[in-house]
Protein backbone atom coordinates (compact mmCIF):
# COMPACT_ATOMS: atom_id res chain seq x y z
CA UNK A 1 0.00 0.00 0.00
CA UNK A 2 1.62 3.40 -0.85
CA UNK A 3 2.04 5.75 2.19
CA UNK A 4 0.75 8.33 0.33
CA UNK A 5 -2.96 7.15 -0.17
CA UNK A 6 -3.39 6.81 4.00
CA UNK A 7 -1.27 9.95 4.21
CA UNK A 8 -4.60 11.92 4.60
CA UNK A 9 -5.92 9.47 7.23
CA UNK A 10 -3.27 10.00 9.78
CA UNK A 11 -3.89 12.95 12.27
CA UNK A 12 -1.90 15.83 12.22
CA UNK A 13 1.54 15.67 14.61
CA UNK A 14 1.39 17.97 17.57
CA UNK A 15 2.61 21.41 17.38
CA UNK A 16 6.21 21.17 19.16
CA UNK A 17 6.07 22.05 22.39
CA UNK A 18 8.16 24.81 24.56
CA UNK A 19 10.07 23.76 26.95
CA UNK A 20 9.03 24.06 30.48
CA UNK A 21 10.48 27.51 32.53
CA UNK A 22 13.28 25.70 34.67
CA UNK A 23 12.65 26.69 38.98
CA UNK A 24 13.34 30.52 39.87
CA UNK A 25 16.56 29.22 41.50
CA UNK A 26 18.43 25.70 41.05
CA UNK A 27 17.43 23.31 43.41
CA UNK A 28 19.20 24.38 46.70
CA UNK A 29 18.61 24.63 50.47
CA UNK A 30 17.04 28.06 51.50
CA UNK A 31 19.44 30.16 53.50
CA UNK A 32 19.25 31.54 56.67
CA UNK A 33 18.79 34.85 55.01
CA UNK A 34 16.22 34.27 52.39
CA UNK A 35 14.54 32.54 55.18
CA UNK A 36 14.30 35.56 57.20
CA UNK A 37 13.50 37.81 54.70
CA UNK A 38 10.31 35.54 53.42
CA UNK A 39 9.15 35.65 57.26
CA UNK A 40 9.22 39.78 56.96
CA UNK A 41 8.14 40.13 53.92
CA UNK A 42 4.91 37.53 55.16
CA UNK A 43 4.77 39.48 58.23
CA UNK A 44 4.26 42.86 55.59
CA UNK A 45 0.94 40.74 54.49
CA UNK A 46 2.83 39.69 51.24
CA UNK A 47 1.26 36.60 49.31
CA UNK A 48 3.01 34.07 48.92
CA UNK A 49 3.12 34.34 45.41
CA UNK A 50 4.79 38.07 45.80
CA UNK A 51 7.35 36.98 47.71
CA UNK A 52 8.39 34.09 45.66
CA UNK A 53 8.69 36.82 42.50
CA UNK A 54 9.89 39.06 44.32
CA UNK A 55 13.00 37.26 46.16
CA UNK A 56 13.20 34.31 42.94
CA UNK A 57 12.33 31.41 45.34
CA UNK A 58 9.96 28.36 44.73
CA UNK A 59 6.60 29.03 45.55
CA UNK A 60 6.42 25.82 47.50
CA UNK A 61 9.90 27.19 49.10
CA UNK A 62 7.98 29.57 50.74
CA UNK A 63 5.10 28.25 51.77
CA UNK A 64 7.10 25.74 53.20
CA UNK A 65 9.14 28.77 55.41
CA UNK A 66 5.94 30.47 56.66
CA UNK A 67 3.97 27.25 57.37
CA UNK A 68 7.21 26.18 59.88
CA UNK A 69 7.77 29.82 61.10
CA UNK A 70 11.45 28.99 61.69
CA UNK A 71 14.12 31.05 59.78
CA UNK A 72 16.88 29.02 60.81
CA UNK A 73 17.44 26.01 58.58
CA UNK A 74 17.64 22.37 60.21
CA UNK A 75 20.88 20.63 59.94
CA UNK A 76 20.95 18.41 56.80
CA UNK A 77 19.96 14.19 58.10
CA UNK A 78 22.25 11.66 57.59
CA UNK A 79 25.25 10.83 58.79
CA UNK A 80 28.60 13.14 58.42
CA UNK A 81 30.96 13.22 55.57
CA UNK A 82 34.22 11.69 56.83
CA UNK A 83 36.68 14.45 56.45
CA UNK A 84 40.09 12.26 56.58
CA UNK A 85 41.05 9.06 55.76
CA UNK A 86 41.74 6.54 59.16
Amino acid sequence: MDLLAIAPLLPEPPEPREPPEPPATPKKRLTRDQRRDILLLRGLDWTYQKISEHLEITYRGVQYTCENEIATPRKHAGRPSQLSEC
